[in-house]
């Protein structure tokens, strides 16, 4: 009499393909959401740009200061970077730069800089995408 069912084998082949595929999901997952987290960043730094650009339209140089910016934090919207201002050239050029914080220090492309004149630039090659 031939029984029916599974033998053990055939279970624990099936879980080992499980586990193969559901590591390969999570490790694509989390870089995903590391990469989705770099808007952050560029959301902060432009409007950070474009609040300089207004402060210097009345007052003809830049300036380090949030507070004169009219912002609160130095954090980034949902918490993942935070900002810093470098001024440069007494005041007439500047440097933002957005150092992640948190879980997105593990991501590769570390911080992110925006200069005033518009130049983009990353850690790592690519990432101002």
């Amino acid at each position: 009499m031939k029984q029916k069912g599974f033998t053990l084998i055939e279970i624990l082949i099936t879980l080992v393909i499980l586990a193969i595929l559901a590591s390969i999901a999570i490790t694509s997952y989390q870089s995903y959401i590391l990469r989705s987290h770099r808007t952050d960043a560029m959301k902060l730094l432009l409007d950070t740009a474009g609040t300089q650009e207004s402060y210097y339209s009345f007052k003809y140089k830049y300036t380090d200061s949030l507070g004169e910016l009219g912002l609160r934090s130095n954090k980034s919207d949902y918490g993942y970077y935070q900002l810093s201002i470098q001024l440069a050239n007494n005041g007439k050029s500047y440097i933002l730069t957005a150092t992640p914080v948190g879980s997105q220090v593990t991501d590769s492309c570390g911080s992110f800089q925006l200069y005033s004149d518009g130049t983009r630039q990353a850690s790592k090659e690519g990432c101002w995408k």
